[in-house]
């Protein structure tokens, strides 16, 4: 079954970059912004990374190993391979550079929301079982082999 509304989380520092992505969100269907603080799992997280990308970046993952989250989209200030790579290693869907790109944001969550249609198709299909029968009888008499 596909989702009506997909909830997010943002862990976003920058105040004028949570205003904007909220707009972005709320903008997009089928997404609701839970509050970071709220103990209900949400669908996707936003997560901006600092000054230490690197410590970010565990802490990002760590907050998904932990169940906060389903997927993670990342926002930093370069796009610095040493930390796209593990980023990527680590199952992270998106990286966004700031300034962030409206058109990129919204592309992103069509994909979210295609991803998460797929994903309710083939569970939707693994509904049924297959059983097997056969009859077991006993030949009578010697078998002739053609």
């Amino acid at each position: 079954m596909v989702k009506d509304i997909f909830q997010v989380k943002l862990a976003i520092a920058e105040s004028s970059l949570a205003k904007k992505l909220s707009e972005l969100v709320r903008g997009a269907m089928s997404f609701a912004i839970l509050n970071y603080s709220d103990q209900s799992k949400a669908d996707l997280l936003f997560f901006q990374l600092g000054q230490n990308a690197a410590e970010d970046l565990q802490q990002a993952l760590a907050a998904v190993q932990s169940g906060i989250a389903d997927e993670v989209f990342l926002i930093s200030g370069t796009a610095d391979p040493k930390i796209l790579m593990p980023a990527m290693r680590a199952g992270v869907k998106e990286f966004f550079t700031q300034p962030l790109d409206a058109a990129e944001i919204r592309g992103a969550l069509d994909r979210f929301k295609e991803r998460h249609a797929q994903d309710a198709g083939r569970r939707d299909s693994k509904n049924g079982s297959i059983i097997s029968i056969f009859a077991a009888r006993e030949a009578s008499g010697p078998r002739r082999w053609q």
